[in-house]
C-alpha cells in the first residue's frame, strides 16, 4: 500500500491501523467473523483472512476496496482507517559507526 505521498506504507503505520481497526471492532462486541460479514452484505470482498491481516499487521497491501469495506463494516469513514497508515511516525534511523 502507498501513502498519500507515494511512499510505502511502514510495519509501524501497518501496526497501528490494525491496532486502531481491533479496538473498534471490539468496542462494538463484533467477531472477526462478524466484521467480514458486514462488509460482505454490503457487497465487499472482505474476509476474515483478510481482517484479521490487518489487526495483526501481516497485511502489507490491504487492497482499497478491503479498507472500504472494513470501514462499512465498523460504521466509520474510510479516511479514519487511512490516516492510521498516513500519521505514523517515520522509522527512527540509526546512524552508522
Amino acid at each position: 500500500m502507498l501513502t498519500k505521498r507515494g511512499r510505502p506504507a511502514t510495519v509501524e503505520s501497518m501496526t497501528a491501523l490494525g491496532q486502531f481497526v481491533r479496538r473498534l471492532r471490539i468496542s462494538q462486541g463484533l467477531t472477526l467473523e462478524q466484521t467480514a460479514a458486514r462488509g460482505q452484505e454490503k457487497g465487499y470482498p472482505l474476509t476474515l483472512r483478510a481482517v484479521q491481516a490487518i489487526e495483526t499487521g501481516d497485511s502489507e497491501r490491504p487492497r482499497r476496496e478491503t479498507l472500504e469495506g472494513l470501514a462499512v463494516a465498523l460504521g466509520v469513514d474510510v479516511g479514519m482507517l487511512a490516516v492510521k497508515v498516513y500519521e505514523a511516525p517515520p522509522p527512527e534511523v540509526v546512524p552508522a559507526v
